[in-house]
């Protein structure tokens, strides 16, 4: 593991900050819950040229010394666990910059071979808790805080915004009750930043992460296939609705509780899902009354993805089931099938695998990696 020198570069007031990574967040939340103890949280702010996460990746450590999340490939975690025994005991939060060094008594150079800025601190359960509903609502939002101020007092203002640009509770806590002129200034600011990173509004900079909605998987098809699917989606970070109208696979006990499950044919299930750009579909049932009904209506959805489950021969009568019925053959053309990268999957969960790695491919493709 690569070492870093790193300084202080100045301290910041009272401040929690949030991840937009799911498995963190959950973490955070047990830890909280169970210990009712501090989180601190340490999020990556500003990069000057490689890395391998991007701004806003974020790791959480408890009182204990457990980790989870990163923000960077493995080399600057050790120094930020050290930094966040120091916040714990001092419960001032600090930034910190990493710089690349090249010297036999020091170090090695950075794997990702760029000066990261990273922000230590305690999480603030509010604006924790806020996160935790803008992401469960999956239509996106914006968070950041405020890295120094005309005040001193400015610097650790943290905020949570919905997709409204509607500032959630517990945001802007430092500033609010002082100063709410300046609250009402910067969110108004935030909410025309279409970037990630940092930025000067007035007198102030603002580290802001721009999020967009959710992704999601609707899988039609709760069979073996489709509980390991939902399983790999959830790892992944997908919100998960699984639709299907036989009640002997659609049963809450083959899934985890996170995943909405609709015991009902395509036709109504569909009117109830929110469907945006940033849903996939996995059409595998391999029942042709089911898949085919399914794969016309998810035409008229909005989504990035659709992929049916079947060989190429399979497809092929498919298409021309699908095209008697009056969808187009450029339709036709679009849906990913046979579904999945080919791995010459053996078991279910080999083919959940490979259906998540086209269905993320196409994501990364049409989104960019820091998504």
């Amino acid at each position: 593991m690569g070492k870093f020198p790193f300084k202080t570069l100045f301290f910041l007031g009272t401040l929690g900050y949030i991840l937009p990574m799911v498995e963190i967040l959950e973490d955070a939340q047990k830890w909280m819950e169970t210990k009712e103890t501090a989180v601190v949280i340490a999020v990556l702010i500003e990069i000057e040229g490689s890395a391998v996460r991007g701004k806003g990746a974020v790791m959480a450590v408890n009182s204990d010394g457990l980790m989870t999340g990163s923000i960077s490939g493995g080399c600057i975690e050790s120094t930020v666990l050290n930094v966040s025994e120091r916040v714990f005991k001092t419960r001032r939060p600090e930034i910190i910059k990493f710089c690349q060094i090249d010297d036999e008594i020091l170090g090695s150079v950075s794997p990702c071979g760029g000066e990261l800025t990273v922000a230590v601190g305690i999480l603030d359960p509010e604006i924790l808790n806020s996160f935790s509903i803008l992401l469960e609502s999956g239509r996106g939002g914006r968070w950041g805080l405020v890295s120094s101020g005309p005040r001193k007092t400015d610097a650790g203002a943290m905020f949570v915004m919905d997709s409204n640009g509607l500032l959630m509770p517990g945001s802007f806590r430092e500033l609010e009750a002082d100063f709410p002129e300046e609250t009402v200034k910067i969110g108004n600011k935030v909410r025309e930043s279409e970037k990630t990173g940092i930025r000067s509004l007035g007198g102030y900079q603002v580290f802001s992460v721009l999020l967009k909605p959710s992704p999601q998987l609707v899988i039609v098809g709760a069979s073996h296939i489709g509980t390991a699917l939902a399983k790999t989606a959830k790892v992944t970070g997908y919100r998960v609705t699984v639709v299907d109208p036989r009640a002997v696979f659609a049963r809450v006990d083959r899934f985890e509780s996170s995943v909405h499950l609709l015991n009902a044919w395509p036709r109504k299930a569909f009117k109830t899902i929110n469907f945006t750009p940033y849903t996939a579909i996995a059409v595998i049932t391999h029942d042709t009354k089911i898949d085919d009904q399914a794969l016309r209506l998810a035409f008229e959805t909005n989504n990035f993805y659709i992929g049916a489950l079947g060989s190429s021969s399979t497809h092929k009568e498919r298409v021309e089931r699908l095209v008697a019925q009056g969808l187009s053959e450029s339709d036709c053309g679009k849906i990913h099938s046979p579904i999945g990268i080919r791995i010459d999957s053996a078991n279910p969960e080999e083919i959940a695998i490979s259906i998540m790695a086209e269905i993320i491919r196409e994501y990364r493709l049409k989104y960019g990696k820091h998504s």
